[in-house]
């Protein structure tokens, strides 16, 4: 069973359109509703859609994870995710779900930037900016090549949704699914796709909170899966700064007999806050190691 799954937060002008669209390509449509005060709920049960609904707006995290325990009780063999404010073309569905059809990838994502001349022209500067800001930091953390870690349009195989669940209710879900496959060593591949922002709303996240939302996520990962590079590398590096800057307040001592005290309280912070760092390092892989050894 393909199904696609649409979070949705007071979109009663576009969920009748994306629903319809969508049932051309799927065998069900999923929408949760996030908290909405409108009548996304009623449109969308209505057309035909299965309508799971929140009672108050938990995030984009929320409505993902919702919406993959689902999927999982219900056995799809892929699930779709797109948005529901019409940035995103359901005729391309099955541009996604060739991949993962034909075995080439467990995770396939409708990305803007692969073919930018066609999905991004109209792509608003800021957005177009922080997304290549929040690809750029996942790249580097997780190795993958993937280019538009923020697209909402991706497809999950079944073996994906097996091992897969948001973990993060805000916006840095999409980030941190990708994350977790990466761990798990799931294939991932991208397929352009054609995205529309003329006449959207803008959005109702502030762009900087949003990025700030993702890249907290990204380090959050991060600091768990390896504690001892995340902590332990500037501990380090904090301590031989206190450990220097201590070597020259006693060779002025040495001299001068006069102890220079703000190049002196410097060493002591700076030595400080990197054993400090450095012990949270250690107890945290130390900790993590054993959890993992036990499950």
């Amino acid at each position: 069973m393909i199904v696609a799954g649409i979070p949705a937060y007071n979109e009663e002008k576009s969920i009748a359109k994306i629903i319809i669209r969508a049932l051309a390509h799927v065998d069900k449509v999923l929408v949760i509703d996030d908290g909405s005060s409108d009548a996304t709920a009623d449109i969308a049960e209505k057309l035909g859609a299965v309508v799971i609904k929140h009672e108050r707006n938990l995030g984009k995290g929320g409505a993902l994870r919702t919406m993959f325990n689902w999927a999982r009780t219900n056995e799809v063999d892929t699930l779709v995710t797109l948005d529901a404010d019409g940035q995103h073309f359901p005729e391309e569905i099955p541009q996604l779900l060739s991949p993962i059809i034909e075995g080439r990838a467990d995770i396939c994502v409708g990305s803007r930037f692969v073919d930018e001349a066609r999905s991004s022209s109209d792509m608003p500067r800021h957005r177009r900016w922080g997304a290549r800001v929040i690809g750029g930091v996942m790249r580097s953390v997780s190795g993958s090549q993937v280019r538009d870690t923020e697209s909402g349009f991706k497809a999950y195989s079944k073996k994906a949704l097996a091992v897969l669940l948001p973990s993060e209710m805000g916006m840095g879900a999409e980030s941190n699914l990708l994350l977790r496959a990466s761990e798990r060593a799931l294939s991932v591949t991208e397929v352009p796709i054609n995205v529309s922002y003329k006449g959207l709303a803008t959005s109702t996240h502030n762009p900087v909170f949003h990025a700030l939302d993702v890249l907290s996520s990204i380090l959050k990962f991060v600091s768990i899966r390896h504690p001892l590079l995340f902590y332990g590398v500037p501990g380090l590096v904090a301590l031989l700064i206190g450990l220097s800057l201590g070597w020259q307040a006693f060779h002025i001592y040495a001299l001068y007999q006069a102890f220079p005290t703000n190049l002196g309280m410097a060493a002591l912070g700076a030595s400080l806050i990197g054993i400090m760092l450095l012990a949270i390092g250690v107890i945290l892989f130390t900790l993590i190691t054993v959890l993992r050894e036990r499950s």
